[in-house]
């Protein structure tokens, strides 16, 4: 009996230890699209507000009754300190910290990545929440998102309006406006991945898709890359 007891106790604990695992390997596997839980700066920049060059330069060049409404008009604004002027938003690095706490598109809703096109295919489902949770206050100068792979980023780009006069020096997707009075939001079909939303000179500055190897091998070993 005790014999008997000990071998179901022994069998419960093996199908325990399989199960974790599988569960483990298919949270490691998993493809997931995160926002940034807040703005991540460039490499090099501040916020542009906290520039005193900026500050100098606008207290010697407008009224003083000026000065708060022409500082808030670089409120969203990076400062590059190398180039001493206003930075364009470019390549950003994310940690797990720095997203929200739930993915605005889960694993099941992506569908396979075109390499070749930048084309990832992500379900309506999964579009339609992404349109849903964009923030109108980064509709002009780009919202950051993540993708991640069991859990880890592996590459990050921006949300930019298609209306937008901003440039961003990294990986871009548009969305239009399908009604701008209200501040509709829609997403091209399928999801596109820019090199950029940039001058043609910066363009050759930025790593083209297919050298991501992060990415394509996360696609790969989920047999959704095609190429």
């Amino acid at each position: 009996m005790k014999f008997n007891s000990l071998i179901i106790l022994f069998l419960s604990f093996f199908l325990f230890s399989c199960f974790k695992k599988e569960t483990i390997e298919k949270e490691n596997k998993k493809i997931e699209i995160y926002l940034t839980n807040k703005r991540i700066l460039n490499a090099n920049s501040i916020i542009a507000t906290k520039s005193d060059s900026l500050i100098k330069y606008i207290k010697q060049n407008v009224p003083e009754k000026d000065f708060d409404f022409f500082m808030s008009r670089y409120a969203s604004k990076e400062w590059d300190t190398i180039q001493n002027n206003i930075a364009y938003k470019g390549k950003f690095i994310a940690t797990k910290i720095d997203l929200n706490k739930n993915p605005i598109v889960y694993d099941s809703e992506i569908e396979n990545f075109n390499v070749q096109k930048g084309e990832l295919r992500i379900s309506k489902t999964g579009l339609d929440r992404i349109i849903k949770n964009l923030d109108k206050k980064y509709i002009w100068d780009g919202q950051q998102y993540v993708i991640t792979y069991g859990g880890k980023p592996i590459f990050t780009g921006y949300f930019v309006s298609s209306l937008s006069s901003s440039f961003v020096n990294w990986y871009s997707t548009y969305h239009f406006h399908s009604d701008l009075s209200k501040g509709d939001f829609e997403l091209t079909t399928p999801f596109k991945i820019d090199q950029c939303y940039c001058l043609l000179g910066d363009r050759e500055l930025i790593p083209n898709l297919k050298s991501n190897k992060k990415l394509i091998e996360a696609f790969r070993q989920t047999d959704r890359l095609t190429e």
